[in-house]
């Protein structure tokens, strides 16, 4: 279910206070000021048309000038965060988070049968794709220490991974760059790995297919494949090198691609289905992209604060 970031002030009740507090405290100044500087005249020198600019009238403009670079200044830095949060929306993130649920797997019963779970949610016929994997995009990947072996041994390298099963890259359609995915044909596979671009350029690797790890000091272990970059975690963070393997008993998620029309109905066709599945307990998922949303909180926060000070802004400027 695609969702653009969206930012209200009163579903933010701290943002909504300071906007409350400022709006009360330019609005006093605002008044006060013509007021305390119209009390400042001569009533008799004003009633004789002898006004006079003076000191005050100097102050008065000095201020005007402050506060329109002030607002000015305002105007930049919200522009500056609208196109941040613009940049977050629309980047190409190296996969498809769209009508992707993340359905949590809790018992080991579950985990150990994923696959005949996977193949009667398949039957349904609004699923586009099903994979199972140790975590989703955006959560944190586990870190582990790889020892490439090229040459001689290297030193350990810890790499962010993530352990996934051959339809991984199919649901969220990440591209393959370089050699296969895994595969049930081949019963090695529990001993391969799939690096992405960043892996490869960090190693200084033309060609890592076949080259050989020591994998948490477990030796066996062989490059079968490269994928592209792709975000695994927010966008403020560089894009790190990360591996791939297939250890299924570290399964945890089962990641649901749906067909976008009859959403809901859908889901509630899938919750009848998981019932037969885990009658033990209720149907829990969430949205891969909710999930993602709130890795911007504070970019949509700031983004409202300052939305808020150009229309302000806009409307001092009409009075």
């Amino acid at each position: 279910m695609e969702k653009d970031l969206e930012f209200s002030v009163l579903k933010d009740p701290q943002v909504f206070i300071i906007f409350i507090g400022l709006t009360i405290i330019i609005g006093l100044f605002s008044g006060s000021y013509p007021a305390f500087y119209l009390s400042s005249f001569n009533a008799y020198n004003v009633l004789k048309g002898e006004l006079s600019s003076g000191i005050s009238a100097s102050i008065f403009r000095s201020i005007l000038i402050v506060l329109q670079f002030f607002l000015a200044l305002i105007l930049i830095i919200c522009s500056l965060f609208n196109k941040q949060l613009n940049y977050i929306k629309n980047k190409d993130l190296g996969f498809n988070k769209d009508q992707v649920i993340i359905v949590p797997l809790h018992s080991e019963e579950l985990i150990k049968n994923y696959q005949t779970v996977k193949e009667e949610i398949e039957k349904l016929p609004f699923i586009k794709s099903i994979s199972a994997s140790q975590n989703y995009p955006g959560a944190i990947f586990s870190g582990n220490s790889f020892k490439f072996i090229d040459e001689g041994e290297t030193e350990k390298l810890v790499f962010s991974s993530i352990d996934i099963d051959e339809d991984f890259l199919q649901t969220y359609e990440i591209a393959l760059k370089l050699s296969r995915n895994f595969s049930d044909e081949f019963l090695t596979d529990n001993q391969a790995l799939i690096i992405n671009e960043a892996a490869m350029k960090f190693m200084g690797w033309d060609n890592p297919l076949g080259k050989q790890a020591i994998f948490n000091d477990i030796p066996g272990y062989t490059v079968i494949g490269v994928v592209k970059d792709f975000h695994f975690a927010s966008l403020r963070e560089k894009l790190e090198p990360v591996i791939l393997l297939k250890r299924e008993f570290r399964f945890r998620y089962l990641n649901i691609k749906l067909v976008p029309d009859n959403i809901d109905r859908n889901l509630q066709q899938l919750a009848l289905v998981w019932e037969n599945i885990d009658p033990d307990r209720p149907f829990e998922y969430f949205f891969l992209d909710t999930s993602l949303e709130k890795l911007y909180q504070n970019e949509k926060r700031m983004t409202g604060i300052f939305s808020f000070f150009t229309t302000l802004a806009i409307i001092i400027a009409l009075l």
